[in-house]
């Protein structure tokens, strides 16, 4: 079956069909035009390096824009851990001044003086106490 000459292209002697790959194309126009093949895939190249270029530029500053948010977040983080470690050490230098400033003996006396006047609440606490770490070690083993 043949087709109409349109359809089958033009084949003959100093023409090139076009092809849809637009490099073949422009290839093609080149050499019908009489331009040097090296100058086209130069031009090419340089095109390509070009977009590789832009891409590239694009690239930096997206990421540049994600570091600055990285950095920002880790200030945040840092500000927060300072923050939460000094609360610490104020707890710890008021439990310290605590121990410093706890008397054992007037401690002793007055649990002592509480347990004689209620002597089954001292009890009831105790057994309560006992109980409950009882069970919390049994549960452990």
């Amino acid at each position: 079956m043949q087709g109409t000459k349109s359809q089958q292209g033009n084949f003959g002697a100093g023409n090139i069909a076009i092809a849809p790959n637009s490099f073949e194309s422009d290839a093609a126009e080149t050499i019908n035009s009489g331009a040097p093949l090296k100058e086209t895939v130069a031009d090419k190249f340089a095109g390509a390096a070009d977009v590789v270029h832009e891409k590239a530029d694009a690239a930096q500053h997206v990421l540049n824009d994600k570091a600055d948010r990285v950095n920002e977040v880790a200030h945040n983080a840092i500000e927060k851990i300072n923050y939460f470690g000094h609360k610490a050490a104020e707890s710890l230098e008021r439990s310290s001044d605590y121990v410093r400033d706890f008397d054992l003996s007037e401690t002793r006396r007055n649990l002592t003086n509480r347990v004689g006047e209620r002597p089954e609440m001292s009890l009831a606490i105790a057994g309560i106490v006992g109980l409950a770490l009882g069970l919390l070690i049994g549960r452990r083993r």
